[in-house]
């Protein structure tokens, strides 16, 4: 009887993963493309600015909220850690919050620029990567990670490192 408990419990999880997959996928499929040039964001409660001004290249984005998970969000800065001197200075994170403390902590204690929107851009509060090209402006591989798979998650990175990266970091060393 223990066992089939087991065996349910371990069921149940994964069919909670796949719905949680499905509900990611579908969402990432709403942001591709989405332009976000108009986006306006706060750095350091400074006056809002607009993202187009902001972007200077090829940029991997973080986007969190104050709502979501600490150990996601943490998760997620561990790997982008690992990845920084391949991505180079072409990290930021996107913060979405309505409490003014809360976005004061974040600024404080994280080593990439963090800039607050005020604009929800998903409809759950995981973190998400995306990458915006200044050319475009628009929301290019969008990706929900999950704590629970880093194995996507680095291969996320590893994808993003060569789709957007790779020439810019071979001309560098040149």
């Amino acid at each position: 009887m223990l066992r089939q408990n087991e065996e349910l419990q371990a069921e149940n999880s994964k069919l909670s993963l796949l719905k949680t997959l499905n509900r990611h996928r579908e969402e990432e499929q709403r942001l591709s493309g989405c332009e976000i040039g108009s986006l306006k964001l706060d750095e350091e409660g400074r006056n809002p600015a607009l993202l187009e001004g902001m972007i200077n290249g090829n940029t991997l984005v973080l986007y969190f909220s104050e709502t979501g998970c600490d150990m996601c969000l943490e998760a997620q800065l561990a790997a982008l850690n690992k990845w920084r001197d391949s991505i180079n200075s072409n990290i930021i994170l996107f913060l979405y919050a309505t409490n003014n403390r809360y976005v004061q902590i974040q600024q404080s204690k994280l080593a990439y620029p963090i800039y607050r929107v005020f604009k929800k851009l998903t409809s759950d509060d995981m973190p998400l990567y995306f990458m915006i090209e200044k050319e475009t402006m628009r929301i290019n591989s969008p990706f929900f990670p999950l704590k629970e798979l880093p194995d996507q998650t680095e291969k996320y990175l590893g994808y993003i490192k060569e789709k957007y990266f790779y020439v810019f970091c071979e001309n560098k060393n040149k």
